[in-house]
């Protein structure tokens, strides 16, 4: 009975013990939320998540991108190139990203994809900008330099 003694009192906090870490692991693994989250975070996460993604062209695609804009669990990104963004608009490549998100933030998001807009400058602004200095060039020869 002694041995038995000693097996109920190894049993009990053994088993205390493994309940504990199962219910932490259920609140840890509760529904993610981006309200913690913010954009800034998951900037500064950019370089760990891309290492996440093993698929080198899935890799490339999705760092030619830039988060722009976070609303609940929809995260934005601009990408430079159509076809980039096209390559990461792929259901079977953003499951990819998705999976890393998860591996490094620990979230679940969906993803919003959109070209970044460039401003480029007419080339009559940029001719502008050179006459200037001919104009200057000019009033020197008439007044003397």
């Amino acid at each position: 009975t002694s041995d038995d003694a000693v097996g109920d009192a190894h049993a009990g906090p053994e088993q205390g013990r493994k309940v504990r870490p199962k219910n932490e692991q259920k609140d840890n693994n509760a529904k993610p939320t981006t309200k913690e989250l913010t954009l800034d975070e998951i900037k500064k996460s950019w370089q760990r998540i891309a290492d996440h993604i093993e698929t080198p062209f899935i890799r490339m695609s999705f760092v030619d991108s830039e988060p722009v804009k976070l609303d609940d669990n929809e995260l934005h990104l601009a990408f430079r190139s159509s076809t980039l963004m096209d390559k990461v608009a792929n259901a079977k490549n953003q499951t990819e990203i998705l999976k890393a998100f998860e591996n490094v933030l620990n979230i679940k998001i969906n993803l919003k994809l959109e070209l970044k807009k460039i401003s480029l400058q007419p080339v009559s602004q940029a001719e502008e900008k050179t006459d200037k200095p001919s104009v200057i060039d000019m009033a020197k020869e008439v007044f003397g330099s």
